[in-house]
């Protein structure tokens, strides 16, 4: 714009030198954050000659809106709200905000009562609303008129997100309640980590005593009500779309009018109808559920016409999408996400993957994150919180609250969810939502309730087939039912996500396992076990010694990978080995060696558990006999360390098993735990259970006490028992001593001992002396020789 040109009274005319603001040209608005620009979609620019300093009169505003000769001034009023948004284009100032989430409401009365045109300029002040507010003095969002305005505009934008009869309004207001959940601070975005204060040595503290800010707005939203309002409209939106997608499925065939579409064209669905997915485009909310209470205009002779359903069609996915994004922000706060639970937004975040058709959408990835979310806290919560004061708490605590109850039931979504990304999902980004589907699973079995659905549901019998297919081949259970029509790229691979399937699905099986007989029996009579053996027997050359690299692939550096298809994983590794016996050797020989540890110490961890359980399978499939090799070809890598105490204790575990003694001495069980004993380097947990294994086998079996002392195994045990006699201080026989005189030599012991004082109570035996006595005891007490 032109300088104005200003006229004094003696004609004299002179130039307007204040500065001319610039014309905003772009469509959203530019604000500063923080030295950079923030591009808010939605929101009205501002004019050029906007006085950005000038307070506006909130007062006489509302007043335009409420006063009986101004209220029907739609275009005035729409004019004043636009000049709300361009005088704040940075954010509104908590000092002002109960008298904008006045305008705010006034404006959705005015929308709600017929006067679409409020849309866009409402809009534009609910965006607003959704960045850091702007404060006059440090700290004002703290104090307690601070707190009342933001919770007071909180409470409004709950209100247009429930209330507003214009779906995009919705969206809108849902979008800006999500950024406020983020907890983001423009004033605390360069703060420094350390604060500087006067008069501290030093002059360093580093705990800001504030609250973060995403914890204050998350409790601030909890307490306006905004969980309890999106658990709501989330459930009034899905079970809309769930109820006409009934309505369609059960008409047979439908004719479908897309959103680009004309009135006029009509594309139609050739019946059997292909399945639909929650966020197709529809009519909106209120008037898919005025048409659905009136079946005689659903259903017309055996066609349905979305068009039919509502008019105009606008499609509810957009808000259902921004609710489950602000659902999954809230879901991050404790307190949050046992309310979401409370009111039901675990359940209706089930139900709405149930209807998923798409594996790939958007949809699912939201779902997984809010209910990990509020499992994972219900799962601290019962282990790390105080004692419930009362009845009602602890039914609160227990059951209503705990998402791993009330979801107890729902594992059969869960296992329909795992199939199918099982059958249709190739991609890495489909396995890793696979997996989480599993971790999901993993922990709504901590609570026993789900058990039985777990059972019912044919959820672990899906888990044993693949946990087991690629090893085993396409049938492992016998049944006769094979999953040969399943893509094995989408399982047997050695890819990462792949061997973590593996890993996850055993890990469940064996806690299941553990918790529920009728699981075990399940668990035992698939070829679980005989799966987990394999990965044991690493001798894959079958010359009886070790594997070195020529046989197991060694790790890939990072110049040698190709990825193709830009997934982030070397195409080598996405090649499917071969279904069944022969391909148990060629996947486990593809497994890369730090992975194939990795699988082979949760392979020791799950055999630990299932063996003592089911010990007549375990022996027959020579179980005891693999071990003890494993544990024989194991080097003395530091690496290997973890993999040898597993090995040891699933021994000691079966070592009692009637007839393994002498099959055990036979496969050289003594020479092997000896070398394991005589390690002076290897941990004495480890040393500890060598010697116990020994102390087994020897017990009542002459024939292994001689294989002992042929061994030269009789004075090892004696010079460990010797070494600590050297070591043990006798206190006994020492002049008395005063109170402060007798605490010094108190001290004076422990550090010469390292803390192990004999002859009295204080006295702290080691495991590997416990272990050595006993085996003493059964190897030489009461052998003449």
């Amino acid at each position: 714009k032109k300088n104005w040109n200003c006229c004094s009274n003696s004609g004299n005319t002179y130039t307007d030198l204040r500065p001319v603001p610039p014309l905003i040209q772009s469509s959203a608005l530019m604000s500063q954050t923080g030295g950079e620009t923030q591009i808010l979609d939605g929101v009205e620019p501002s004019k050029a000659g906007t006085n950005l300093d000038k307070p506006l009169n909130y007062d006489k505003l509302i007043k335009l809106f409420t006063h009986p000769d101004t209220s029907a001034l739609y275009d005035r009023q729409i004019s004043q709200l636009r000049r709300v948004a361009r005088h704040n284009p940075n954010g509104f100032p908590l000092k002002s905000l109960p008298k904008i989430q006045q305008l705010i409401l006034l404006a959705l009365q005015q929308l709600n009562s017929g006067q679409p045109q409020f849309t866009k300029p409402l809009t534009s002040l609910i965006t607003l609303a959704g960045i850091p507010f702007s404060r006059d003095c440090s700290n004002e969002e703290l104090t307690p008129n601070g707190l009342k305005s933001a919770e007071s505009m909180y409470r409004a934008l709950n209100t247009v997100m429930c209330d507003a009869a214009d779906i995009n309004l919705q969206v809108a207001a849902t979008a800006a309640l999500t950024e406020v959940a983020k907890g983001k601070s423009l004033e605390k975005k360069k703060a420094p980590s350390e604060i500087k204060v006067l008069g501290v040595r030093g002059g360093t503290v580093k705990n800001d005593q504030r609250p973060k800010p995403r914890d204050l707005s998350q409790s601030m939203l909890n307490k306006s009500g905004v969980v309890d309002g999106c658990v709501n409209i989330l459930s009034r939106v899905s079970g809309v779309m769930i109820e006409r997608l009934d309505a369609m499925v059960e008409a047979g065939s439908l004719d479908y009018i897309s959103d680009e579409s004309s009135d006029e064209e009509e594309g139609e669905i050739e019946s059997p109808p292909a399945p639909v997915a929650v966020g197709v485009p529809e009519g909106s909310l209120d008037t898919a559920t005025d048409t659905l209470s009136n079946p005689s205009a659903v259903v017309e002779t055996g066609t349905l016409s979305v068009a039919s359903l509502s008019e105009p069609k606008v499609s509810p996915r957009p808000l259902l999408m921004a609710l489950l994004k602000l659902l999954s922000e809230l879901s991050e706060s404790a307190t949050n996400a046992t309310l979401i639970t409370l009111t039901g937004g675990d359940v209706a975040t089930v139900e709405i993957m149930d209807r998923l058709n798409d594996d790939r959408d958007e949809t699912l990835n939201l779902c997984v994150e809010i209910l990990w979310n509020c499992l994972e806290h219900s799962s601290n919560t019962l282990n790390h919180s105080s004692p419930a004061p009362s009845r009602a708490e602890l039914i609160k605590k227990r059951r209503k609250g705990n998402t791993m109850y009330c979801l107890g039931d729902k594992v059969g979504i869960l296992c329909k969810t795992f199939r199918n990304l099982l059958h249709r999902g190739f991609r890495n980004k489909d396995k890793e939502t696979r997996n989480e589907i599993l971790i999901l699973s993993s922990l709504i079995a901590r609570n026993k309730r789900s058990h039985s659905f777990f059972l019912s549901s044919s959820f672990v019998k899906v888990m044993c087939v693949y946990a087991t297919v690629a090893e085993v081949g396409t049938d492992p259970d016998g049944d006769g039912e094979e999953v040969s029509h399943v893509d094995p790229h989408n399982f047997a691979t050695v890819s990462p996500a792949d061997l973590e399937l593996k890993r996850i699905l055993w890990g469940l099986l064996s806690e299941l396992s553990r918790a529920n007989a009728d699981i075990l029996k399940v668990c035992v009579e698939s070829p679980l076990i005989e799966t987990l053996l394999m990965y044991l027997d690493t001798d894959l050359d079958g010359d009886g010694i070790p594997d070195d690299a020529m046989y197991t692939e060694p790790e890939v550096n990072e110049e040698d990978i190709v990825d193709e298809d830009g997934d982030g994983v070397d195409d080598k590794l996405q090649v499917p080995v071969t279904m069944g016996a022969a391909g148990a050797q060629s996947l486990i020989s593809r497994i890369p060696r730090t992975q194939l540890r990795v699988l082979q110490s949760q392979a020791l961890m799950v055999l630990l558990n299932l063996a003592p359980r089911a010990p007549d399978k375990f022996k027959a499939l020579g179980g005891p006999i693999v071990v003890l090799r494993f544990l024989d070809w194991c080097d003395d890598n530091p690496l290997n360390r973890e993999l040898i105490q597993g090995a040891l204790m699933l021994l000691i575990s079966v070592v009692g098993l009637p007839g393994l003694q002498e099959e055990l001495a036979q496969m050289d069980a003594i020479r092997i735990m000896l070398q394991r004993f005589n390690d002076h380097g290897s941990p004495e947990s480890l040393r500890a259970d060598a010697v116990r294994i020994i102390g087994r086998l020897c017990a009542g079996h002459e024939g292994n006490q001689e294989l002992l002392r042929k061994n030269l195994g009789i004075m090892p045990l004696v010079k460990e028992l010797e070494e600590y006699c050297k070591h043990r201080r006798i206190i006994c026989g020492k002049p008395k001593l005063s109170a402060t005189g007798q605490q010094q030599a108190e001290q004076q012991d422990d550090s010469d001992t390292g803390g192990s004082m004999g002859g009295s109570a204080k006295e702290t035996i080691s495991p590997l002396i416990v272990a050595v006595v006993d085996c003493m005891w059964s190897s030489c007490v009461g052998n003449r020789r």
